[in-house]
């Protein structure tokens, strides 16, 4: 019932005559007066004299756009018997902004309301870390694109993948342009610990990122969760590969490879090698006894090469591995096996290496979950801080 306010009288031919005001009135209420990240908050607008279905259009003011779960700042409440609610959703981001004031209010100007927002951000484990170049999450899917430039997201279990987004803020991107060699993403039970991966299909699919500014590093550190379809290799086999250019042939009818990696390749050698380069013309192959390191097929894990002038090292789960660095495939160096020197061109290579000038995918299916690469070598605490999240995150046994 609309409320009437009494402005006097007056009399007309004999009748007395009440006059009232229908002016309408607004009123803003807030369920809390503040709210961590990732909570939310109800608006509730009262009115007077406003019609039913009438829609009354708000601006938040005071955050920006990414601090709400819409990426929108404006709304609209919709009247009905005087009422209307509008509930905002504040993003759980991982900035560091400090307590910030949510204003709404009416485009008309009649009424307001605000509300504290308080800054809960939990920093992630690898920004925390110093020298992250690069750092790709599947299972955060507002980093995963139908397009190089950007596009859309890609949601649907099954959907390929144009673009891995960079989280380390470098932009080193991991793109595919041709449609036919893309990822897919897979979801729930097609992913790891029920998060969203990426499947490379074993024949042609692989992603591309610029490394510009890698080049000449004293040291890196690469790191990457991976699941592949099976435990021993016989075929051509990329777990992780940071691939560089090419060196030719290097001998002993072995695929020539310019890089880094992790990765099981047919050749002079029998078992599982990591492979990287030691100058610009030969690599050396480290052998990964099966005493040492083992996999399951089908199961997540962590896989970390540390690699510089003062030394290589691998792990596997957060245990090191033992690298038979004499295993050499050829060097034309003198330096000693585990002193390598290395000159990084500016692609790197997901799912695939490059051989004899050609890109060469993997044998059999592989699921990668997340990619991080760092400019030097890590603490043993930075190691086990890494690991840890890694851990944690993935359910890595």
């Amino acid at each position: 019932m609309a409320m009437i306010k009494l402005l006097g009288k007056t009399n007309l031919q004999g009748k007395t005559i009440f006059a009232t005001d229908l002016t309408p009135t607004y009123t803003i209420t807030r369920s809390a007066s503040s709210v961590n990240e990732g909570s939310s908050v109800t608006f509730t607008l009262s009115t007077t004299n406003v019609a039913n279905g009438t829609v009354l259009p708000y601006t938040i003011s005071g955050i920006s756009s990414t601090d709400v779960t819409t990426g929108s700042l404006t709304g609209s409440f919709t009247v009905n018997s005087g009422l209307a609610t509008a509930t905002i959703t504040m993003s759980a981001d991982q900035l560091t902004e400090g307590a910030e004031t949510a204003t709404l209010t009416l485009n008309n100007a009649a009424a307001s309301s605000f509300v504290v927002v308080n800054d809960t951000s939990t920093t992630p484990v690898p920004l925390t870390i110093s020298g992250l170049q690069l750092w790709l999450d599947a299972s955060d899917t507002s980093t995963l694109y139908d397009a190089t430039a950007g596009g859309s997201l890609v949601t649907t279990d099954g959907a390929a993948v144009a673009r891995w987004a960079d989280k380390s803020g470098n932009n080193r991107h991991a793109i595919q342009t041709t449609s036919n060699a893309r990822p897919l993403l897979r979801t729930g039970v097609n992913g790891i610990n029920s998060k969203t991966i990426l499947s490379f299909d074993g024949s042609n699919d692989f992603l591309t990122s610029s490394v510009t500014g890698f080049k000449n590093l004293s040291a890196v550190s690469v790191i990457g969760v991976i699941s592949t379809a099976v435990a021993a290799q016989a075929d051509i086999q990329t777990m992780i590969w940071f691939g560089f250019g090419n060196a030719g042939n290097a001998g002993s009818g072995f695929p020539a490879a310019r890089g880094l990696g992790i990765s099981s390749l047919t050749g002079a050698l029998n078992g599982e090698k990591i492979t990287f380069l030691a100058d610009n013309a030969s690599f050396y192959s480290g052998r990964l006894g099966s005493t040492t390191y083992s996999r399951t097929a089908n199961t997540a894990q962590s896989l970390q090469l540390e690699l510089g002038s003062t030394g290589t090292q691998l792990y596997a789960n957060n245990s090191s591995v033992n690298l038979n660095l004499a295993n050499q495939i050829s060097t034309s160096t003198n330096l000693a096996p585990n002193q390598i020197d290395y000159t990084l061109d500016d692609n790197l290579l997901l799912g695939a290496i490059r051989a004899n000038g050609s890109v060469l995918t993997s044998g059999v299916n592989q699921k990668m979950a997340e990619f991080l690469v760092f400019n030097r070598k890590l603490t043993s605490g930075e190691r086990s801080t890494l690991w840890s999240y890694l851990q944690t995150k993935w359910n890595i046994a």
